[in-house]
């Protein structure tokens, strides 16, 4: 009798957490800016800058970009921006966890409130809810086949998986332009962009 054996690999969730932090920070205008006469929005980017896994936590640094568009009524083109960054170190307590598993950590910006405190300075307050997740890839021992065994009975189980190959991180630049119409006026500053990235078509080869 020849029994045939395979090896799987199977990923374990060790857990899951969530937690809320505050990022505060202040912003003083300096010389070359006119006074504040009145907020027009506040904007802000959350980028995680790193992650570790330590036994029982995530440490996850980061930082908020802020950006601040105002009206002041000192000058004739009279909205100007002011911009900032604040980072911030939090831990995701997840009982359980290992440096060897696999984290994953990501984050929404439910809000940012601001305050202009005179005008010459703004202070804000950004409200975040970080989450990590941890896995743990386990190495499964099965039976894929008995060989010469006639005078054997077996009971068969058949079984769906996701065998995972390579795990694998990139990063890419994006450059785009355009140009604007002769009809309208020439660009001073541009006081805002969105972005949003999405996957169309996914190809292996």
């Amino acid at each position: 009798m020849e029994i045939v054996k395979d090896i799987l690999k199977v990923d374990e969730l060790k857990g899951y957490e969530e937690i809320e932090t505050l990022v505060d920070t202040e912003i003083y205008l300096n010389q070359t800016k006119p006074d504040i006469e009145n907020i027009l929005w506040v904007d802000g980017k959350v980028e995680i800058l790193s992650t570790k896994i330590i036994r029982d936590k995530v440490l996850v640094n980061g930082l908020i970009k802020f950006k601040v568009v105002y009206r002041s009524s000192e000058e004739e083109l009279n909205i100007y921006t002011l911009e900032t960054n604040s980072d911030f170190r939090e831990e995701i307590e997840i009982e359980g966890i290992t440096e060897d598993m696999i984290g994953e950590t990501g984050y929404k910006l439910e809000y940012i409130e601001y305050d202009l405190v005179d005008e010459r300075k703004v202070s804000l307050n950004a409200f975040v809810t970080l989450w990590g997740k941890v896995e743990q890839t386990n190495s499964v021992e099965i039976i894929g086949e008995v060989k010469e065994g006639q005078n054997l009975q077996f009971l068969k189980e058949r079984i769906k998986y996701n065998d995972i190959f390579a795990r694998e991180e990139t990063y890419v630049l994006l450059k785009e332009a355009f140009e604007i119409g002769e009809e309208l006026p020439a660009i001073e500053e541009v006081l805002k962009i969105d972005l949003h990235p999405y996957e169309k078509e996914i190809n292996i080869s």
